[in-house]
């Protein structure tokens, strides 16, 4: 059964910088639920955004002023969908001409058919959890492919295309 912390995608939390009130900041937007409200109003947004989708830095100049959302809140939305299985990272990129070149999100419905990167966690804490254990068991060479496995790069995947369930229909002009 998959709980509500797990489906955070940093150890179990929305994540923070370095800095105690920025962890004291998630703990209580975690607990109070606000993490979860604006996961949910991240999707609303996307859906509504369609094949578009948006990167981080379009989605704060776009949404994140009106919503008083600083990346952290929107890159933590992004990485739960991710986890999530409901928004998916693009391999297009789009902000380079602004400095600020970064991948397109866009929910599952609108991939049309374009490269993605699957999500994959690189949580630090649960990849030492999980070599902990390996080694527990002696089982030195299954650590070893673990850290292989998490040190390689992601792989971009492509959909199939989607079958058309809609006949076309000739346009007459």
């Amino acid at each position: 059964m998959t709980s509500k912390r797990d489906l955070f995608p940093y150890a179990g939390t929305s994540g923070w910088t370095s800095t105690d009130t920025s962890r004291e900041r998630a703990e209580r937007a975690d607990r109070t639920g606000l993490t979860e409200e604006r996961y949910i109003e991240t999707v609303d947004i996307m859906l509504a955004e369609r094949a578009l989708g948006f990167t981080w830095g379009e989605f704060e100049a776009h949404m994140g002023r009106v919503l008083n959302w600083h990346h952290g809140v929107i890159s933590g939305a992004f990485s739960r969908g991710r986890k999530e299985g409901t928004l998916l990272m693009l391999t297009e990129t789009r902000g380079a001409e602004k400095g600020r070149k970064s991948h397109v999100h866009v929910h599952r419905d609108f991939i049309n058919g374009r490269a993605y990167y699957p999500f994959r966690s690189r949580s630090l804490p649960l990849a030492l959890r999980t070599i902990d254990a390996l080694l527990e068991e002696g089982d030195v060479d299954e650590a070893r492919d673990y850290i292989a496995e998490m040190l390689k790069p992601v792989e971009a995947v492509t959909p199939p295309p989607r079958k058309r369930t809609v006949p076309r229909t000739p346009m007459t002009h």
